[in-house]
């Protein structure tokens, strides 16, 4: 039998803001949250859920785009 890969689903933030031409500092602003909050989002921290519809909007995406899959 041959065993199915492991996925884990993670949100990608710094891709879309950088496409979306935005600094931490600026998209901290525009989600109402610190820089180091979007430091940690662009290190792999994923954003809490309640921040996926603004944070979709801001960037100008689906909440759908924000996610990537990886294999472990």
């Amino acid at each position: 039998m041959i065993a199915e890969p492991d996925y884990t689903v993670r949100i990608n933030v710094r891709p879309h803001r950088y496409k979306a031409g935005l600094s931490q500092n600026q998209l901290a602003r525009a989600m109402g949250v610190s820089t180091v909050t979007v430091a940690g989002w662009d290190a792999g921290k994923q954003p809490a859920a309640m921040y996926l519809p603004r944070l979709a909007e801001v960037l100008g995406v689906r909440i759908e785009d924000l996610y990537q899959k990886e294999d472990n």
